[in-house]
């Protein structure tokens, strides 16, 4: 939605048997895909209004770049209730975004309180707790929130901008990139079918006896992480009912405690069995007050050790199954850290 320059048709049009709907406001751009892509096979289509062109069910991505920043929230919110639509059960929506949180963001909004806007675009921003609330009276989920100034798209080769900056195994696009999904029930992955069903390895009998309801308190584990693929993994299993657990990745909190360098910015994230991100910290700085407030009082319970805004930490209701956290580090940082999981369920209750 929004064609603009064309730069990400352009980049998927030798891409063949894809289907693909652009469209946009204004009829130059769109005349202008149509030359650039060389595909008459796809559709550019003008529209005037908050609709998109498609059936239900029937898009497997819908993206908006550099959209949402032009629009009222009023018109962002009836294109995300259009994208739900047309979207497909495992589709995802993808939209980038401005926050004022952002160094390089707010020069946006400084430009737009130092020249009038009249007869100019709308410099739109947008907070992370909005989106959230947004997907959740939609029906739609939070899969992941990146910041626009740090690195989270890997890319095949290095980046050279203007200022010889260079970007290396993974980027970023300037604007915050928000990815959503159709909020639906998840198979737990503990009742996940085994990825190898063979005469050496049959397929579990419903006749098995299910494993012990063991509650685990604690796990953690030190060790090295860096960028991109570079990272460090910690696995934990729930067994029984359903679990809270306080996440932390230690790194800025470790400095004096260990003689090699730690992680300066660690980001983490739990994935489940089938590879799907359950949640995603990348610094405790970037959470809501809501958020390091309920932090803070699972710390508590657990008795475990201080940690600073540059850490990462989150608290989360986790499903019986088997995760990983994973840990890496941002803007190219690498050095020791330490992960936990902490069962705040076996300490007491959080308020």
């Amino acid at each position: 939605m929004g064609y603009g320059s064309g730069r990400l048709a352009s980049r998927l049009a030798p891409t063949r048997h894809l289907k693909y709907i652009g469209t946009d406001v204004v009829q130059e751009f769109l005349d202008y895909a149509q030359q650039l892509t060389q595909r008459p096979d796809w559709d550019f289509i003008r529209v005037e209004d908050t609709v998109i062109p498609c059936a239900d069910s029937t898009a497997d991505f819908v993206c908006f770049f550099s959209v949402f920043t032009h629009l009222t929230h009023e018109d962002t919110y009836r294109y995300l209730r259009e994208a739900k639509r047309v979207l497909k059960p495992a589709g995802k929506i993808v939209f980038s975004f401005l926050e004022f949180r952002i160094p390089c963001h707010w020069l946006f909004f400084q430009n737009s309180l130092r020249d009038s806007r009249q007869g100019l675009h709308l410099n739109q921003f947008m907070d992370r707790e909005g989106i959230n609330t947004w997907a959740v009276r939609l029906g739609l989920k939070v899969e992941s929130l990146s910041s626009g100034d740090r690195p989270h798209i890997p890319i095949a080769e290095d980046v050279v901008w203007d200022n010889g900056d260079v970007m290396t195994r993974s980027g970023h696009l300037g604007q915050s990139v928000a990815v959503l999904t159709l909020d639906r029930e998840d198979t737990p992955a503990a009742a996940a079918p085994p990825l190898i069903n063979t005469p050496s390895a049959p397929a579990a009998s419903a006749s098995q006896p299910s494993p012990p309801a063991a509650r685990f308190t604690n796990v953690s584990a030190r060790g090295y992480a860096g960028h991109g693929n570079d990272t460090f993994i910690l696995g934990f299993v729930i067994y029984g009912g359903k679990q809270t657990v306080l996440v932390r990745a230690l790194g800025p909190a470790l400095r004096g405690v260990f003689k090699e360098d730690t992680l300066e910015n660690p980001w983490m994230e739990i994935v489940d069995l089938h590879g799907r991100v359950i949640a995603f910290n990348p610094g405790l700085w970037s959470a809501s007050e809501k958020e390091k407030s309920t932090v803070a009082h699972a710390t508590h319970l657990a008795g475990a050790g201080p940690i600073t805004d540059r850490d990462a930490a989150l608290v989360a209701e986790l499903a019986p199954g088997a995760y990983s956290l994973i840990v890496r580090g941002h803007d190219h940082t690498c050095g020791s850290v330490l992960a936990e999981v902490f069962a705040v369920s076996a300490f007491g209750p959080l308020p």
